[in-house]
């Protein structure tokens, strides 16, 4: 639809740079429409670049991207106060884990934005060690803001979508929330 009004636009700026109709304050009108409706698409298409895999992921390892994910959710919502508390070990994990927790917590950053009228939220990332033979990724995403009754968060925000993630990897997901008490999203997943 952007690129079609585009060139609509375009096809009558041409017409009336040829003199066949319009002014000069019509064609600044005009170009000026175009300009705004280019801004609009830069903007939707940076977006999907990052909904995309990101190559950051690949290059610089998990923790680098996850900052960079905040940052970008950071600058364009200063309202919300965002922290990480990421080791530089995560950047040991296998791909697959490290693509399926930067999916999650790409999730619930889009649903604080976009749902939990939050004023500050948090990614935790630590990896333990319950037993000498045992290695688990601990990721909870919490936030301060509107929560909602457990029964109602069974079908939205992509939690269904959160959890599938989880448990292909032999994980466990919890989410804990109330009313006005914010949300609390965990996953557990075994490394050995």
């Amino acid at each position: 639809q952007s690129l079609t009004a585009i060139k609509v636009m375009a096809v009558t700026a041409g017409r009336s740079q040829a003199g066949a109709m319009g002014t000069r304050a019509d064609i600044k009108q005009t170009t000026d429409s175009i300009i705004s409706v280019c801004d609009h698409l830069m903007s939707v298409v940076r977006s999907m670049m990052h909904q995309l895999h990101p190559l950051v992921l690949t290059e610089l390892g998990l923790k680098a991207t996850m900052e960079d994910l905040l940052n970008h959710w950071a600058t364009r919502n200063p309202e919300l106060k965002l922290t990480i508390d990421c080791p530089d070990e995560v950047d040991t994990l296998e791909q697959k884990i490290a693509i399926q927790v930067f999916r999650i917590v790409q999730e619930c950053l889009t649903n604080i934005v976009r749902h939990a009228q939050a004023k500050q939220a948090s990614v935790s990332l630590e990896i333990v060690h319950p037993s000498a033979t045992e290695k688990v990724l601990r990721l909870q995403v919490t936030d301060d803001g509107q929560g909602c009754a457990t029964d109602r968060i069974k079908a939205g925000f992509g939690l269904l979508g959160m959890r599938e993630r989880i448990n292909s990897l032999g994980g466990e997901f919890t989410i804990q929330t109330q009313p006005q008490q914010g949300m609390s999203i965990t996953a557990s997943i075994p490394l050995q």
